[in-house]
């Protein structure tokens, strides 16, 4: 999931968009593999807690609707930095506002990487068998 996401947020990306060969759409599959690689042991390591401690596991079990809630809103906050980082591109100087945006961007990646790392399909979406 993480390296789709990264490979159609790299490819959407103004800097990466120009198509200089087989060696750029090579690179792009490396980095997306690197990316998504380094987001899932960061996300592992920042949620292991969650894993240990029984009482936070049984609430997030609980509460499954927060990680798909969470993947939902990082994905589109990936996507609409990466929509304001290609509109700004074109004006031929450099963004005022890049490390906020980088940042945005960051913040966002991290909350798509947690959330599917840990993503729990709600109890209350599950359909029951009857009979």
């Amino acid at each position: 999931m993480l390296f789709v996401a990264a490979v159609v947020l790299m490819m959407a990306a103004p800097a990466t968009s120009e198509y200089d060969g087989v060696m750029s759409i090579i690179s792009v599959g490396v980095t997306a593999v690197v990316i998504a690689v380094l987001s899932m042991i960061a996300a592992m390591c920042v949620r292991l807690p969650l894993r240990l401690v029984p009482a936070l596991r049984s609430r997030w079990l609980a509460n499954g609707e927060m990680t798909v809630a969470g993947a939902g809103l990082g994905l589109i906050v990936c996507a609409a930095v990466i929509a304001a980082m290609a509109t700004n591109s074109g004006e031929g100087e450099a963004l005022a506002g890049s490390g906020t945006l980088f940042a945005v961007l960051t913040a966002g990646w991290a909350l798509l990487a947690i959330s599917v790392a840990h993503f729990v399909w709600p109890a209350r979406w599950k359909r029951t068998t009857s009979g």
